[in-house]
C-alpha cells in the first residue's frame, strides 16, 4: 500500500472542486439580486486557495521528481513536462468521489419518496411552546428536589458526603 497525497483525495478534491466551481452558483445569486459582496469575499478566498492547493501540489511533485532524477535515485518521470499530476489517480478518486456524491443525492430523494413529498417529522410530535410554558412550575421543581432530598438522605449514612449552603436550604423546604 503506497499512501497517497496530501490534497488529493475525496475531502481534498471536494473542497477544489467546489471552489473552483463555486462563483457559478454566485453569480447566478448576482444576477438574482439575492448576492452581495461579503459572500463574493468568500467565494474568491477558496477559489484562490483551491488554485493555490493545485499549484502547491504541482510544484511539490516537480520539485521531488528533479530531486529524485538529480540523485539517481528510482525512475521519476521527467519534471519539465507539462503536467507531473497524477491525472489516472486523480481521476479514479473523482470517479469515487462522484459515486459518493450520486449516492447521497439519491439516499435524499429516496427519503423523499418515500415521505410523499412531505417533510420527515419525528415520531413523537414536538410540543409547541405555549404548552410548555402552561406547565406548572412546581412540576418542573419537583424532580430537582427529590433528587436532592435522596443525596440528603445517603449523605446521612455517608459521612463522607456533604450538603451544605443552597442546596441544603432546597433540602429544608
Amino acid at each position: 500500500m503506497s499512501a497517497g497525497l496530501p490534497g488529493l483525495g475525496l475531502g481534498g478534491l471536494f473542497f477544489i472542486f467546489s471552489a473552483l466551481l463555486a462563483p457559478i452558483p454566485e453569480l447566478w445569486r448576482t444576477l438574482r439580486g439575492r448576492s452581495d459582496l461579503a459572500a463574493w469575499r468568500v467565494v474568491g478566498r477558496q477559489f484562490a486557495q483551491a488554485v493555490l492547493m493545485i499549484a502547491a501540489i504541482d510544484l511539490a511533485l516537480r520539485f521531488s521528481y528533479l530531486a529524485l532524477s538529480e540523485t539517481g535515485l528510482g525512475n521519476p518521470p521527467p519534471a519539465d513536462t507539462g503536467t507531473v499530476l497524477p491525472l489516472t489517480l486523480i481521476g479514479i478518486t473523482s470517479a469515487l468521489l462522484l459515486m459518493v456524491v450520486i449516492g447521497a443525492k439519491l439516499a435524499e430523494l429516496v427519503g423523499r419518496i418515500r415521505t410523499d413529498g412531505r417533510r420527515m417529522t419525528p415520531r413523537r410530535p414536538v410540543e409547541p411552546a405555549a404548552q410548555v410554558a402552561s406547565r406548572s412550575v412546581s412540576k418542573r421543581r419537583r424532580r430537582p428536589r427529590l433528587a436532592i432530598r435522596l443525596i440528603a438522605r445517603r449523605s446521612r449514612s455517608r459521612p463522607g458526603l456533604i450538603v451544605s449552603g443552597y442546596w441544603s436550604r432546597i433540602i429544608d423546604r
